[in-house]
Order: C-alpha cells, then structure tokens, then sequence
C-alpha cells in the first residue's frame, strides 16, 4: 500500500527550472454543482537580499483549489502557502496569489516579469503554480478558476492560460536563474475535455531551463490528501531548505524521497537544460541564518502532547503533537481556534486559544487513561452466522471505551470474491481489532442524505493498509459486479488507482449511487445500521469476527 490517503471516488527560459506537480489524485466523485467563485486573494511577501550573495529574489506563487465539484482539490491552497512561506524565508519577495481566474493568472504574470526585468541580470526569479492542468492539440494549459464554462476546444485560450505564453514573456525578463515551479495535474480532469488531448501534460524542454515533473508523463502524482501538502511539495521543501544543495541536488533528492516514500509508485522526472550548477537556495556560508516563517496574515501555534498516539485537531484540521501550525487569519486581526486532542484509550480534551497575526501560542495537553473497552455483551436474540449461504461478519464497536453494540455484515463472495476473500482474511487475522473510524463525512454537501462511515487504516489518517493490495472488483475496471451503493452497503475505499484498496472500507449510511461503478461494493449492513448511524471519528472497532 503506498502512502497515499484512502476515499471514496467521488514556462523557453534562460536558468528557467519548471517543476510539474502532479497534485491532483482523483477526489470523491459527487455531481458537478454550481458554486460562488470568489475574487482571487493576492498577499505580497516582503524578502530581504541575500546576505550571503547579495542578490535580489522575486518570487510569483499561484495556488488554485475551489473548481467546484468534482474538480475540486485538496492541497493547492495548503502547497502555496508553505511555498510561499519557505521562499520567504530564503530571501524572496513573494507575490501569493490563490484562487485564480485566467485574468488573474495573465495580469500576475505579466507584473512579476516586468519586476523581475527592473531589478537587473543578477536577479533569481520563481515562479509555483498549483492547481489543475491540461493538455490540448500537444499545448499545455494552466487551469483558472472559472474554466468550466468551456464547451469548444476553439476556446481554450480564451478559457485556460497557455504556459507557453508564460514561457514566452518570462523570455526577456533577463534573470540570472529562474526557477519556476508548476504544480498542474497530469490528467485533465473536466467532463467533455478529455478527448481534445493526449493524457496528462507534454514535456517542455528548453536550453537553460530545469524541468522537474513530480512523476512520469501518462502518470498522476500524489495529492497526499491526508498530510497538509501533496507527497511532492513536501519533500521539494525539505529539501530548498537545506544547506550546501544547488539546483540540480534539490531535485536530485526530492526525486529519491518520493520515489520511496510512494513505495515506487510516483517516479518524478526531470529534463536538465542548465548550463552550470552554482545557485543555492540555501549556500553553505549563510546554514545559520534565521529561517523566517510568519507572514503578515499568519500565527503559528504548537500543540505538545506526550500520550503516544496522539492526535491533535486545530479547528478540524489534523496536526502532529510537537509540530508548529501555522494558519491563515486573512483579513482577521485575531482568531480564535479550538484544539482538540485525543488517544486510543485516552479521554478527549479541548482548549481554545486566541491567535493574533504574526503571534505564536503553545498548548500542552495531559491525557486521562480511559478504562479499557470491554466487549459488549451478547444481545439475547442470536444472530445469524450466514444468509443464504454467505458469511456474516460482526464488528463490536465501542465509544471512549463504552461499548456500542455490533455491526453485523453479509458478505457477497459471489459478486465480489477478491474484496471478500481479502476481508475474511484480515477479519481471520484480527487485523481489524483496535483499529478507528477515521473518517465520517457526507459525500455530497448539497444534500443531507450522503453520508459514509469509513475505517480499517491501522495508521488512522487514511493512508495505511495491510500491506497489499487487491484488484477493484468495480465495472469500471472491468469486473461485472452486480451490487450497488444502496442504503447499508459495504465497499472496499481506494485511491484514485483503480487496484489499490487494502484494508480500508466503509459503510453507506444513506444511498451513494454516483458511486455505482467506481468502487467495490462487497457486503451490506444487516443489523445494527443504527449503530453506525451514530458512529465518532476516533470510535473503535473493539473486535471484527466472523460469526459463528
């Protein structure tokens, strides 16, 4: 199982270094709805010149997430900030622009070539778009918010913005090196588009220029949407930030990183057009220099707890315990935010802070042992050991420690045998045993009667497997599964690879027939739907065994 999160389906330059982020792994596929677009937010961050060269950085970050429905994203947002902020810290005057519509994209362009062209032929110059991507006719094109209007492959310039056209004016800009980073998913992900152009991006090659794309062409990179920042950009920082490394050993290690981390799954690949190797984001001379993180919109807050396992929320977003959270007050001068923090077997605790901007706060938390959970008694009336001769699964439940009652599960070896087979074997195993309900959400916010209860990650977040993974028993990966998303049904979860379900799964509280097709239906709730219906993040799965 690679570490990749676990749901539903629901620019020619000279030194010029492109990047392309394949961030966008396929999000819950709810029905395409309309949605207010909001005015991009545009934050300038001030740098200083580099003590150690003297030279001036400038820096334009794009990061485009609210496309509505299913082409909304996970972390562009979240990968521009920190982007923006590490840039900041290495000297750049950032220019941070989210939400972007083809306007935007054009006028930010245009104004960061002019200040990159005024500030001299010493200057280093980057430039980060996140967001969604597209290949059409063999031209690649950034995708603005707003672009779903596009009915006629005639249009798309008038609807999407050419990176070419950004290749072209950021020609006479005249930097020493410029680094861009293009964070564009490399598959089009718009209804009615896709048969315009081959899958993913094409490859841009230039002399003078660092091409770096987060994985292979004809592949889709890691959105990582269970930690804040997709799988590539959180190695990529790590590595700007550290001391000694040029240009081409940035990239170098970022690509080893990923690589291993997405169990070779995600290869990044690069096209090497420099002529030298002597730009350091971070030279050796200036390793103690002070890394600045706040920005003028943001605080910083530090949630410390020594209970192992813990999990921090900071206003429902997860955190590590010991890490520092940095957050976004926008307009606000002040914010306050609740924490919460919990431990399997531990008592949940809350606090609230007020965060000011650019202040910094720390909360420790000292967590009570609950009892241990024991297992619920045996309800009076027994219940069935299998239906028609398939076999029925029970899982008790329990909620800080005070047990619920039991779930009991048809499975349909028949329809689905590979999502059954590896769901009595994990069962057999007692792999379940202890594990949480990570996730509980409703798949279409447009309607109240979408919801899904999902667990089985041994990790807790919903990156975690057994270790294996098994075939998608679902039509459109060509299995003839009969079974449907109908009112207590159970299905294997999965990333947006098509064989890559382990251990995870979840229940349908309510129908999800836009998933019918996309995910491996196996099993349906026979008792105790009910006790699923009330189901906590965080609450466990006490025991799973097969019932006898």
């Amino acid at each position: 199982m690679s570490n990749k999160a676990i749901k539903p389906l629901t620019l020619s330059l000279s030194g010029w270094a492109l990047v392309a982020l394949g961030c966008c792994i396929a999000l819950l596929l709810a029905p395409l709805t309309a949605f207010a677009q909001s005015p991009a937010r545009r934050i300038v961050l001030s740098g200083v010149a580099s003590p150690v060269t003297g030279e001036h950085r400038f820096a334009l970050v794009i990061g485009n997430t609210h496309y509505g429905g299913a082409n909304e994203l996970t972390n562009p947002e979240n990968d521009a900030k920190a982007v923006a902020r590490t840039l900041q810290s290495l000297g750049f005057t950032v220019t941070l622009v989210l939400d972007a519509t083809r306007e935007n994209i054009r006028d930010s362009v245009h104004d960061f070539s002019g200040a990159v062209s005024q500030s001299g032929s010493g200057t280093v110059a980057l430039f980060y778009y996140s967001g969604h991507g597209m290949q059409v006719d063999g031209k690649n094109y950034l995708i603005p918010i707003g672009f779903e209007g596009l009915k006629n492959k005639q249009d798309v310039d008038d609807y999407a913005y050419s990176a070419q056209k950004a290749l072209d004016e950021m020609q006479s800009a005249g930097a020493r090196v410029n680094i861009v980073i293009l964070d564009a998913c490399r598959n089009n992900p718009f209804e009615g588009t896709r048969a315009w152009g081959g899958r993913g991006l094409g490859r841009l090659e230039a002399q003078g220029v660092y091409i770096s794309y987060a994985t292979a062409e004809g592949k889709t990179a890691s959105d990582n949407p269970g930690e804040s920042n997709g799988l590539f950009t959180q190695e990529l920082l790590k590595n700007l930030k550290t001391p000694g490394l040029n240009i081409h050993q940035v990239f170098q290690n970022t690509r080893a990183s990923v690589y291993d981390r997405s169990n070779h799954d995600q290869y990044p690949f690069d096209y090497d057009g420099l002529l030298n190797d002597n730009f350091y984001f971070v030279p050796v001379a200036n390793a103690t220099t002070p890394i600045i993180t706040d920005i003028a919109t943001t605080a910083t807050l530090t949630v410390s707890c020594a209970t192992p396992g813990a999990k921090v929320l900071v206003d429902g977003r997860s955190a590590t315990a010991g890490s520092t959270v940095t957050l976004d007050l926008g307009e606000a001068k002040s914010k306050t935010v609740e924490v919460d923090v919990s431990a399997a077997g531990y008592e949940t605790r809350a606090k609230q802070v007020t965060l000011s901007r650019g202040g910094n706060a720390t909360l420790d938390f000292s967590l009570d042992r609950l009892p241990q959970p024991q297992q619920p008694n045996e309800s009076p009336e027994p219940y069935p050991t299998a239906v028609d001769g398939n076999p029925v699964v029970a899982l008790a439940v329990a909620h800080n420690g005070e047990p619920l009652g039991k779930i009991l599960i048809e499975l349909f070896p028949k329809q689905a045998p590979i999502s059954t087979a590896n769901y009595l074997r994990l069962v057999s195993n007692k792999f379940y045993n202890g594990l949480t309900f990570h996730r509980i959400t409703n798949l279409d916010p447009q309607h109240e009667t979408c919801k899904i209860v999902q667990g089985g990650d041994p990790r807790g977040d919903g990156s975690g497997g057994p270790g294996w993974t098994i075939k998608g028993e679902f039509t459109s990966n060509g299995v003839d599964n009969p079974l449907r998303h109908t009112k207590g049904a159970v299905a294997m979860a999965r990333t947006n690879e098509p064989n890559s379900a382990g251990s995870q799964f979840y229940i349908c509280i309510d129908p999800v027939p836009f998933l019918d097709g996309n995910y491996a239906v196996f099993g349906q709730v026979i008792k105790g739907l009910d006790i699923a219906d009330r189901l906590q993040v965080g609450d466990t799965i006490v025991s799973a065994t097969i019932a006898k």
